[in-house]
């Protein structure tokens, strides 16, 4: 496991999740056993007692302007029930680079 310090910790932990950020190095190709990644962040689920989805990794890219994780562009432009704000998905809709590039 990723967590350090004290052991007890864990153990009362329902759920443990792991974010790892994506350096340039990860996204080469080293050997063909080696996975390429290619999101900004991996989120791993290291301990989940509840559901049980232990050892799945999930990746996401982030967004900066809005602050946001998202897999695809419906996650990105999602609009929560806090946001009262009318947004103009026009001008809001601009390339992301990180979808753009990515092979289908």
């Amino acid at each position: 496991m990723d967590v350090q310090g004290a052991g007890g910790m864990i153990d009362l932990a329902h759920r443990i999740l792991s974010l790892y950020r994506v350096q340039a190095s990860d996204r080469e190709p080293i050997s063909k056993k080696k996975r390429i990644l290619g999101g900004d962040v991996v989120c791993d689920i290291l301990k989940d007692r509840m559901r049980g989805y232990e050892g799945q990794s999930i990746e996401f890219f982030y967004d900066k302007p809005s602050r946001r994780f998202f897999t695809d562009y419906e996650d990105l432009y999602f609009q929560y029930g806090w946001d009262t704000e009318q947004h103009d998905r026009e001008e809001d809709t601009i390339p992301v680079p990180q979808l753009e590039d990515r092979p289908i």
